[in-house]
């Protein structure tokens, strides 16, 4: 299966986002981790979490897999470092593509007429979000980020890591699903916040569209969102379904 992947550390002193991507018995495993606060946790999620998902996918179907790996992973990094990471993942094969998400990386599925957005973000404009977060009663929302004292912010409601946010709500459970390939989906486009906030679904989508392959879509996407402006690290993951 082809694929692509992109990263930079943009406007940021240093690059705190990691990936890994790795065919396994199941298909093609694909991890997209945006790490803040320091780089540790992405890198240290971003190692371990092929090695982990290749043993629980032999005792779990995936959705389950991929729920016990990212609460064991949070767990394990936490007892290390005080920085945290979102964490996107995706399992592919020929009929279905499993996912989880915990945090604001975005997955989406490219066809000849539409665009997909497979994941929510998990941010404070998320009512469902907002009320886990607030009804701990710890959690206060400062402008679009969830803070516990006033002192450090936190944007994404749901990461690895994040210990002293983890009283406030931010859990590290990952929302999951099964999409189910269809006839017309050709690719897929993973992208941390750092791209999704500069560049639309739409123009995501035509700009994979008219590239000649997995690795032109992911520079130029790369490029849109500097141009725009973006202050973030930026990791851009294409793949091709058929």
């Amino acid at each position: 299966m082809k694929y692509y992947i992109t990263e930079d550390k943009g406007a940021r002193d240093s690059m705190e986002d990691a990936n890994c991507v790795c065919e396994l018995e199941h298909g093609l495993l694909v991890g997209l981790f945006d790490g803040h606060n320091g780089p540790e946790a992405a890198k240290y999620a971003a190692e371990k979490f092929p090695g982990k998902m290749k043993e629980a996918l032999n005792f779990f179907k995936p959705k389950d897999a991929f729920r016990r790996v990212f609460e064991e992973l949070s767990r394990e990094i936490e007892k290390v470092t005080e920085s945290g990471t979102t964490a996107l993942a995706s399992l592919l094969n020929s009929e279905s593509l499993a996912w989880a998400n915990a945090g604001d990386s975005r997955l989406l599925i490219i066809n000849n007429n539409k665009i997909v957005q497979i994941t929510k973000d998990h941010r404070i404009e998320n009512p469902e979000e907002r009320k886990r977060i607030t009804g701990t009663g710890i959690g206060k929302i400062r402008g679009l980020c969830v803070t516990v004292d006033g002192i450090n912010f936190l944007e994404p409601t749901r990461s690895l890591g994040d210990r002293d946010f983890k009283k406030a709500g931010v859990i590290a459970t990952p929302e999951t699903g099964k999409y189910k390939i269809e006839k017309g989906d050709l690719f897929f486009v993973a992208v941390c916040d750092g791209i999704s906030d500069k560049v639309t679904n739409e123009g995501i989508g035509r700009i994979v569209r008219k590239s000649r392959d997995v690795k032109e879509a992911a520079l130029r996407i790369k490029d849109v969102a500097v141009k725009r402006d973006s202050k973030d690290n930026l990791t851009i993951i294409v793949g091709k379904i058929r």
